[in-house]
């Protein structure tokens, strides 16, 4: 009788089958990221570039060039679809492009859109000579691919020669304008829900139109007339709409504060600020500058007498505060020290104080909330800087001279 063959045995996958070491193990699909593909093939383009230079490879010279070019390319279209996907669905661009590869009509549309940010249209004019070469010799992403393009012309007819070296170094630039730009869109993408902008200026350009200013007492006088005429200049505002930047940046506690008009908190005044600050000094008293150990080095030899007047210490300043600070006024400290550790902008301030209220409404949420900020060696840092953010300089400026060792 006839034994069945045994089937042949599955060979492994030849690009996607997954070794025990897994140290080259790459994340793809629904494990990766579009900006991966936004910043992955010009970061191709150039490491194969410098590949070829560093390594003196001459003979690859003819061949290498071609998918040099091509992901340069490539990730020029990457970068500027990825634009206009952004800032369609934050609706600062109304109107879509059409679906194709013509990387010249891309980046005309976005410059034709007049985005309302000096550092976008910057990096868009600072890539007009890299999309007008490329676009010169592929308009269609098809020339740096094929012999011949679709019509049997060969490709790349009238240019032949290019320079490894001369790509190279635009390559370095061009990487940079299109990491700039991405990074600038995914900031006004960002900023742009919280409303701090007007459709000629974003939050940035209200930021540097309000150091432009003089301070609010000063608007009568000449220099707020010159201010105003550099403004306008640059960038490009009608009378009307250098007010509607005014109203925006008098409304926003962080650029108000650049004209010297502060703002007042929500619940902390500055007496519980202060008191807040002597309270967790006491719990970090000022150490001789060779002794660098601050609060507690779990991970160190332990000194348990001090791991005990440290804890002692905390325990009665976190009584003092429970005793002193209203659980609205400490709500609003945690706040604060968050807003200026974590970078969060001072329009989130709210939404943020509301939902440190409902975390302190939990069980032992309040006394956890105080142990949580007297362990902070970082209280004082972040407390200035999230005050600053929040308009409340004068008062940033007072802790910060209680304890400037620990800044």
């Amino acid at each position: 009788m006839t034994q069945p063959e045994n089937p042949p045995a599955a060979r492994p996958d030849p690009f996607f089958s997954i070794p025990v070491d897994r140290t080259w193990n790459a994340c793809i699909g629904p494990q990766g990221d579009e900006e991966n593909y936004v910043d992955g093939f010009i970061d191709a383009a150039l490491a194969l570039a410098n590949l070829i230079l560093e390594k003196e490879m001459f003979v690859a010279r003819d061949t290498l060039v071609l998918p040099i070019l091509y992901n340069a390319r490539h990730g020029v279209e990457l970068s500027l679809k990825f634009a206009m996907t952004r800032l369609l669905a934050a609706g600062i661009l109304k109107v879509s492009h059409a679906v194709n590869h013509d990387i010249a009509s891309h980046w005309q549309h976005l410059q034709q859109a007049s985005i309302g940010d000096e550092a976008i249209r910057r990096h868009l004019s600072e890539l007009q000579p890299y999309i007008m070469s490329l676009a010169s010799i592929d308009d269609d992403g098809q020339q740096l691919r094929f012999a011949t393009d679709v019509e049997g012309n060969p490709s790349l007819e009238d240019k032949p020669l290019a320079n490894i070296q001369v790509i190279r170094n635009s390559l370095v630039v061009l990487q940079k304008v299109l990491r700039d730009l991405k990074n600038h869109l995914l900031r006004l993408c960002a900023e742009n829900t919280l409303g701090s902008h007007t459709d000629e200026c974003s939050r940035m350009d209200l930021m540097s139109i309000a150091r432009m200013l003089p301070p609010r007492t000063e608007w009568s006088s000449a220099s707020f007339t010159t201010a105003k005429q550099s403004v306008q200049e640059r960038y490009k505002l009608s009378g009307k709409k250098f007010c509607t930047a005014l109203d925006a940046i008098q409304a926003n506690r962080e650029m108000s504060a650049q004209l010297g008009v502060e703002t007042i908190l929500t619940h902390l005044t500055d007496a519980s600020a202060r008191m807040l600050i002597d309270q967790w000094s006491t719990v970090h008293p000022v150490r001789p500058r060779a002794d660098e150990k601050l609060g507690v080095d779990y991970f160190g030899k332990r000194d348990w007498e001090d791991t005990r007047l440290y804890f002692e210490r905390k325990t009665a300043a976190r009584n003092v505060i429970l005793q002193t600070l209203s659980p609205e006024e400490i709500a609003d400290a945690d706040t604060i020290y968050y807003l200026g550790r974590d970078g969060n902008l001072p329009e989130q301030y709210d939404g943020l104080l509301a939902q440190e209220k409902n975390n302190h409404a939990e069980a032992d949420g309040l006394r956890l909330s105080v142990d949580n900020l007297l362990s902070k060696t970082n209280l004082l840092k972040s407390l200035v800087r999230g005050l600053r953010r929040l308009g409340k300089t004068t008062l940033a400026s007072t802790l910060e001279s209680m304890r400037p060792d620990m800044l």
